[in-house]
């Protein structure tokens, strides 16, 4: 896991939770998930790793299955339906979309 992703994993974990004490880092050698992550970098970062791989990030693409389950028989169903269509902004012309074809605005992350 590189330094960008573990980062933005934690802190997806850490909003997860209720608080610092309820924080899977929090454990670490009796310290706050922030220092112990400081002192025991290996072990943060395999705890970031398991619990990211336990809840993984749901994206437009995760939504529109769970919605239409018939579409998990579709190989590519991202070539099939427009994002910006079913949620409302223009593929063309929206230059914050931040994404650069159809498999990688269906794979944006949503809370």
């Amino acid at each position: 896991m590189d330094a960008l992703k573990f980062l933005k994993e934690w802190k997806r974990m850490h909003d997860s939770v209720d608080g610092c004490l309820d924080c899977p880092l929090d454990k670490l050698d009796s310290m706050d998930c922030g220092m112990g992550a400081i002192y025991t970098p290996e072990k943060a970062i395999e705890i970031v790793e398991e619990w990211s791989k336990a809840h993984p990030q749901r994206t437009r693409l995760t939504v529109l299955l769970e919605q239409y389950p018939a579409l998990k028989n579709i190989d590519r169903p991202f070539d099939e339906f427009c994002a910006g269509t079913m949620y409302g902004f223009d593929c063309e012309n929206d230059l914050d979309m931040g994404c650069d074809s159809c498999e990688e605005c269906w794979n944006v992350p949503v809370d």
